[in-house]
């Protein structure tokens, strides 16, 4: 996460959005915690980006939470990194 937010120039001073609406990113999103977690922010309102390996799961999900979704092998560094940038770029804040 560091090396993610080094690569966006991020410091301390940049304002997040003060949107109500915590952005909650998770991997493993379409397993049996990962998707109740999901149905559960998004009860909450939360902006969710999920990501996972089978992608029409993770679409189905997506569709069914308002999620943003993003097909992604999570044992591959590379994927997890534009993971979370693809999501600030959608989100422009992580909560968690």
């Amino acid at each position: 996460m560091n090396e993610f937010l080094r690569h966006q120039n991020f410091d301390n001073s940049q304002q997040f959005d003060s949107s109500p609406q915590p952005a909650y990113f998770i991997l493993g999103a379409t397993g049996g915690i990962g998707s109740a977690l999901c149905r559960r922010l998004a009860a909450r309102r939360a902006q969710l980006v999920i990501g996972a390996r089978n992608e029409a799961r993770l679409q189905q999900l997506a569709t069914e939470t308002g999620a943003h979704a993003i097909a992604l092998d999570a044992s591959q560094p590379e994927q997890v990194a534009e993971f979370f940038a693809r999501g600030f770029e959608y989100t422009r804040r992580i909560d968690a």
